[in-house]
């Protein structure tokens, strides 16, 4: 009961997490008792407009939806019955990214989560460092878990992505996509042969099969952008088996591919995952026209980038001094309101200089700010007291994670990494910091060892993970 809660909990956290990133109106209590009951089924689920966010490219979802979402817990037979999840109707439909003015927030929000992705690499790679070769085989609590997490089975139905420009060339525009009539990911063992893995195994297989895989390429293409793109509508237009008037760039093609996972227990020069593929006859044409607008798109994105790059490394520069507290949110304060108002228009007024010089200043000139080098030096100092501290107590005073998430937000990730490098010498050249930071590991180690053994392997973190914490 203990380990079906805990992998009930999981469940609703994996779902939580990876679902509310990408769609909208995910309600979290019918979730939790559908999860429950073994039986999850979400209908109509709307995406973000950033779903897509993760390719790096200058487009937004202007539409798009899943049909249905189900999956099935048989919670009274989880060690001989995997566990289903069946997607049925995915249809996206992108257009360019409207590029807005300078966004300080948005910029901010994204620079926080590039460096806290850094930073928690960073803290695997020095966990696994420190933990060297030793290996104590699988955890018993985490074994049952192992076991779901090796024989899920995935089947997806119906996926069409679409991206479509009328901006590139207005006079022709034209539209591109994905569509794939099917995938499954099912379990097997060793022999590629799909069964119920019972048993532990260093080595995940899974055999994923595609049918009717295939990419195309519309020239003075018909824009639903233009159309009514409620669900049902959209997915009347963007249906797959609509393919008469598709020009296929990549005709439809069936696919069966081999995949190993390597975990932790596996032999650590291994790589992670390793991929085959077997595929029919490929039969691939690209028209004089279509590669046209194959670089026109290329322009397209090539100068969006660029005109983000600007506003980037202009941000990036004047990061260290803008404030991260509105004058009109100062203003909400009731405490000591006109010390803290003054003190933070005297940041902003600060940052107004720094911006006008930095506008000033000529390409290929050098100067120092003496004021920057007097702040970064302090907050080294501080910054490698505390990280110190941090890995050689248990119990460290309770302003020190506030106040260490206080100059992560404010350091760049190599001024983190280069301090933590500092703090690693200072506690190796100390015998006693270096014993203290030992004991220290190994009592983290054992109070994470349920996280960090089944959700660390599948997903490469653990559940909750910050800079402040990580040791």
């Amino acid at each position: 009961q203990e380990k079906c809660t805990m992998f009930e909990s999981l469940v609703v956290s994996i779902l939580n997490r990876y679902l509310g990133a990408y769609v909208t109106g995910l309600n979290t209590d019918r979730l939790r008792v559908g999860v429950w009951q073994g039986d999850v089924q979400l209908e109509g689920l709307a995406l973000r407009k950033d779903a897509l966010r993760g390719l790096d490219l200058p487009i937004d979802v202007k539409a798009g939806f899943t049909g249905k979402l189900t999956m099935r817990i048989p919670w009274s037979q989880l060690r001989s019955k995997p566990v289903h999840i069946q997607i049925d109707d995915l249809f996206i439909l992108a257009g360019p990214a409207v590029v807005a003015g300078p966004d300080a927030a948005a910029e901010q929000s994204r620079l926080d989560d590039l460096k806290a992705k850094r930073l928690a690499d960073m803290d695997k790679a020095h966990a696994q460092e420190s933990d060297g070769n030793d290996d104590d085989g699988p955890d018993t609590q985490s074994s049952l878990v192992d076991i779901i997490l090796d024989n899920i089975q995935l089947v997806i139905h119906n996926v069409h992505v679409r991206y479509e420009d009328g901006v590139a060339q207005p006079q022709a525009p034209f539209s591109c996509g994905i569509t794939l009539t099917k995938m499954s990911a099912t379990a097997t063992d060793d022999a590629w042969q799909p069964r119920f893995v019972q048993e532990h195994q260093d080595v995940a297989h899974r055999l994923i099969e595609m049918e009717n895989l295939a990419l195309y390429w519309n020239s003075n293409s018909e824009l639903y952008l233009q159309k009514d793109m409620k669900p049902a509508a959209l997915r009347q237009q963007l249906a797959i088996a609509e393919t008469a008037n598709f020009n296929f760039l990549l005709k439809p093609v069936t696919a069966v591919g081999k995949l190993r996972r390597y975990k932790p227990s596996a032999a650590r020069d291994m790589p992670r995952v390793v991929l085959e593929v077997l595929l029919d006859t490929i039969a691939a044409v690209v028209s004089e026209r279509q590669y046209r607008d194959m670089m026109l798109l290329r322009a397209l994105f090539l100068k969006a980038d660029a005109d983000i790059s600007q506003r980037r490394a202009a941000f990036k520069r004047l990061q260290w001094c803008r404030p991260r507290v509105r004058v009109a949110e100062a203003m909400e304060y009731s405490e000591d309101y006109d010390e803290y108002h003054r003190s933070v228009v005297r940041q902003w007024w600060r940052f107004a200089f720094e911006a006008v010089k930095l506008h000033n200043r000529k390409a290929n000139s050098f100067s120092i700010d003496a004021e920057y080098m007097r702040r970064r030096l302090a907050m080294k100092q501080e910054y490698v007291q505390l990280w110190v501290q941090q890995l050689t107590s248990l119990t460290p005073d309770v302003n020190a994670a506030p106040r260490l998430k206080q100059l992560e937000q404010d350091l760049s990730f190599e001024d983190i990494s280069y301090f933590r490098s500092l703090a690693q010498v200072e506690i190796s050249s100390h015998k006693q910091l270096s014993d203290a930071a030992q004991r220290v590991r190994e009592e983290r180690k054992q109070q994470q060892v349920a996280a960090t053994t089944w959700y660390g392997w599948w997903f490469g973190r653990t559940p909750v993970a910050t800079a402040a914490t990580a040791a």
